[in-house]
């Protein structure tokens, strides 16, 4: 079967990314001297799955009243950080989805790996994750992204490999990307919030690093409002720490320009599964209209 017999989802390339560029790219330099398999090797890779759906996990904190849900699914990737939480409540990952290059951070929510999850590591993590993964199963891949217009591959990543440009700036996104290139179209979304527990004003399902560092660069986690909806009468106001605003509007863009490319379905209510409903009242309106013939 063609590898593109799909589509491809699309229209959002991470333009920045929060990282500190050199420490990055020799964090790089490093990772391909491990000589590990990389993504696009793996036999699954870029092979429809004929409607098998994907469960992707995040963080967010919809989480804590939906994991009972994700043991329907034969394939789980967990984004990041929600790894230690997830495996810890029975959660059985086919994937774990690595970006961030700081070690400690990345370590911290590695307490409980496991010898049947395949970590998908991205070139640009710190040397210490690696070896705090060598007794498991780590395939890598390359991150792509630009800072300050630079790309941060360009000169080390040899251009026949494959990188991975699409999703956006969080790991949640990239593992969005990540599954469709894997070939799953139905896609079920896992505390893929954008906001604040409404309830506990909590930012994520469980204790998790100083939200004040948890970019490398010390990007502040100020929380701001932010309204969604058609008009003033009927919008919905969260709150959602600036970071997690700029992820939402980038899922905002992949559902305008990446049509048909994927179904999604978000568990939890929260910024991502409003803007999916709207967006999906939207597209039902615009397919009931009355079509025009022409002569």
């Amino acid at each position: 079967m063609s590898k593109t017999n799909w589509a491809r989802l699309g229209g959002v390339t991470v333009e920045n990314m929060a990282v500190d560029r050199d420490t990055a790219r020799a964090n790089i330099r490093h990772a391909m001297t491990l000589r590990l398999p990389e993504i696009d090797q793996l036999p699954e890779w870029e092979k429809s799955k004929y409607g098998e759906p994907v469960a992707i996990v995040a963080a967010g904190p919809s989480l804590r009243y939906t994991l009972s849900e994700i043991g329907g699914f034969k394939t789980v990737i967990l984004a990041g950080s929600a790894h230690d939480f997830a495996i810890s409540k029975g959660v059985r990952a086919t994937y774990c989805v690595l970006v961030d290059p700081t070690p400690d951070q990345v370590v911290s929510y590695l307490s409980r790996r496991s010898p049947t999850c395949n970590y998908l590591v991205a070139s640009m993590c710190d040397k210490g994750v690696f070896e705090h993964l060598k007794e498991y199963p780590v395939t890598m891949w390359h991150c792509g992204g630009k800072l300050n217009g630079d790309d941060i591959l360009q000169g080390i990543v040899p251009p026949e490999k494959t990188t991975l440009c699409g999703g956006g700036s969080t790991v949640g996104l990239r593992c969005i990307d990540i599954a469709n290139r894997l070939g799953y179209y139905e896609q079920h979304l896992f505390g893929f919030d954008s906001c604040l527990d409404p309830n506990t004003s909590a930012m994520h399902a469980f204790p998790l690093n100083d939200p004040e560092k948890e970019f490398s660069q010390g990007t502040s986690a100020q929380v701001i409002g932010m309204k969604i909806g058609m008009d003033e009468e009927t919008a919905r106001v969260f709150r959602t720490p600036n970071y997690l605003a700029v992820q939402a509007w980038e899922f905002e863009k992949l559902l305008k320009t990446s049509q048909g490319a994927a179904k999604f379905t978000v568990h939890g209510d929260g910024i991502i599964a409003e803007m999916l409903r709207l967006y999906n009242d939207a597209m039902a309106a615009h397919e009931a209209k009355p079509k025009v013939l022409t002569a």
